[in-house]
């Protein structure tokens, strides 16, 4: 069997048409749908709920287990093949390089959050509530990997390999999946910040995800980051501004350099390339 990670594409049908449907429809959803999902189900908890951050977490994150549900029919029935086909050419996951990336990219960010902190306490605010931190926390673990699993899955996934089908050099591939990953986050309020260095940040993002993928022939280091980058601002250091306000051990509320943030997050891919590439090689050879 290949090893190739973009070969996976070979292992069911692919035609071009299927890929266009596939890719319309999850536009579709998401522009026409997603937002009444959420809005539904913000109403109903919010009849049963008396918790803001709860009730938006939840509200926001349903509407990415409905994507998912929309992923796996078209793998598995349009294109006929297994949906862990997307991960890696052996279609299954490998946990151990899963935790791997999650393990070396949280350590990062605990060690750089610890030192910021140090070095500028009069931007963060103490925030933790202990009530409604301890209601979050199982939903955040249960919620938040689907969301960051299916985005890895899709942009990384499917419309990476769905394009090389069109062309098998790796810097195209990366440049435009990173720029759609990168195109819904731009109504993101961080954006604020600063537009240009802000959706480079989100844009760098993408192109770290999808080196690590193609480089490991493999989605998992992927799957790991982003979920505990996700997870780390949620539970541990949010901002002030955050598209997902929590209430966060810690809470920065100073005045936040966007160019800082990118240059820090390029820093941290070198860090974590060079561990893992260099100190932690795959059990087969890479892309």
């Amino acid at each position: 069997m290949s090893k190739n990670f973009l070969d996976s594409v070979y292992q069911g049908k692919n035609q071009w048409w299927l890929y266009s449907f596939v890719i319309l429809t999850i536009i579709l959803y998401w522009w026409f749908l997603s937002g009444y999902i959420a809005i539904f189900f913000h109403s109903v908890l919010s009849l049963n709920l008396d918790s803001s951050y709860i009730n938006f977490f939840v509200s926001t994150s349903i509407p990415f287990i409905f994507l998912l549900a929309i992923l796996i029919l078209a793998v598995k029935w349009l294109h006929q093949r297994k949906f862990y086909s997307l991960v890696n050419p052996n279609s299954s996951i490998d946990t151990g390089r899963l935790f791997l990336g999650l393990s070396i990219w949280g350590l990062q960010l605990l060690i750089l959050t610890f030192l910021d902190v140090i070095l500028h306490p009069e931007g963060y605010i103490y925030t933790f509530d202990v009530g409604q931190w301890s209601l979050l926390l199982p939903l955040a673990l249960f919620l938040m990997p689907i969301q960051t699993s299916v985005e890895e899955f899709l942009f990384r996934g499917y419309i990476m390999q769905g394009l090389s089908l069109i062309t098998r050099n790796k810097f195209i591939l990366i440049l435009i999946t990173s720029f759609i990953f990168a195109l819904p986050h731009f109504s993101n309020p961080e954006m604020q910040r600063g537009f240009i260095w802000s959706a480079l940040t989100y844009f760098a993002y993408g192109v770290f995800f999808a080196f690590i993928t193609l480089k490991d022939s493999g989605l998992e280091l992927a799957l790991g980051v982003h979920c505990i980058n996700n997870l780390f601002v949620f539970l541990v250091a949010n901002t002030s501004d955050s598209a997902l306000p929590s209430p966060a051990v810690f809470t920065f509320v100073g005045a936040i350099d966007p160019r800082a943030d990118f240059f820090f997050l390029l820093i941290q891919a070198v860090i974590f390339c060079a561990i893992v590439f260099k100190g932690v090689p795959r059990n087969f050879e890479s892309v």
